[in-house]
């Protein structure tokens, strides 16, 4: 999150949260509000950047994704990695998924296996991980 609304970026980030509702939080049971509330209460418990960069995954550089982001992750809560091509051409993560309960008061992710898509394996192929 950590959003700026500044005049001529605000549509970006309202199409950024209508795609993350109609992609993740239409199905889940809740409402718009309790969804998004849920979201960020996620976010804050996992405190997903500061314990990537405790393990030396840090915004902007690029990694190998196998050991040094993929491996790290297991330690963290086991979500879903998605990688995406940035307009260098380069792999990044693009997003992480996390699956929890609809309660609303729960935000502990499911554990659940490791899952990477779309990401090269152990290569010539960097994956980024953007700021």
């Amino acid at each position: 999150y950590g959003l700026s609304y500044s005049k001529g970026r605000i549509n970006l980030y309202v199409n950024f949260w209508r795609h993350e509702w109609d992609k993740h939080g239409a199905c889940s049971g809740l409402n718009p509000v309790d969804y998004f509330k849920k979201a960020v209460n996620l976010y804050d418990t996992l405190k997903l950047k500061l314990l990537l960069e405790n393990n030396n995954v840090k915004p902007g550089k690029m990694y190998a994704p196998r050991p040094d982001i993929i491996d790290v992750l297991p330690r963290i809560q086991k979500p879903k990695v998605t990688c995406g091509v940035n307009t260098k051409g380069q792999f990044q993560i693009q997003e992480l998924s996390f699956n929890v309960t609809a309660a609303a008061d729960n935000t502990q992710p499911i554990t659940l296996a490791i899952k990477v898509s779309d990401c090269p394996n152990r290569g010539y192929n960097p994956v980024g991980f953007p700021n």
